[in-house]
Formats: structure tokens, sequence, C-alpha cells
């Protein structure tokens, strides 16, 4: 219960990557599906895109930032992710 109040409660998760053993942490804006798949939007230039494109080994932490020091709590997740789809948006 804790977790899934955790997970549902929050809009950024922390994503780690790598790339030739070199770690790669980045804040994104994500959301879940029923059966607890993580998606989120990004850049395909971005450094997290493109460690992904080549190591789809990947960790996430949630947490509230703002909770009290030695009150705060999280979830640490570890996964592949896959590419699902791209969009290209114009910019104004």
């Amino acid at each position: 219960q804790l977790a899934k109040h955790i997970i549902t409660s929050n809009a950024y998760l922390t994503l780690g990557t790598s790339h030739n053993n070199i770690p790669w942490v980045s804040p994104v804006c994500y959301f879940v599906d029923e059966q607890c798949n993580f998606y989120y939007a990004s850049q395909m230039g971005s450094v997290h895109t493109k460690n992904i494109l080549s190591n789809q080994k990947v960790a996430w932490a949630i947490f509230d930032s703002h909770a009290p020091d030695g009150a705060g709590v999280g979830v640490q997740i570890w996964g592949k992710a896959e590419l699902v789809g791209t969009r290209s948006y114009a910019t104004a």
C-alpha cells in the first residue's frame, strides 16, 4: 500500500541510465498503467534516451523531496526500458 501511494502521489521520478559504464540520472515526469508499466516522454536527443537506446537496463527512484529529514520514504525500482513510440512536436 505504501509503495502504491508513493507511486500514485508523485509526478516525477529520478531515472538512472548508463552508457560505457558512465552513470546518468534525470528527473522525468511519469505515469503508470494498470499493469504497473511506467511511461515518460522525453526528447530523442536527451542523454538518458540515447543511453537507453544503447543499454536498456535502468533504475529509478520515486520519493517526496519535501519530506522532513528522517521522515522520507521512497520506492526504488530496476528494469528494462523500451521505446514505445515517437512523436514530433512543433515549437511555437
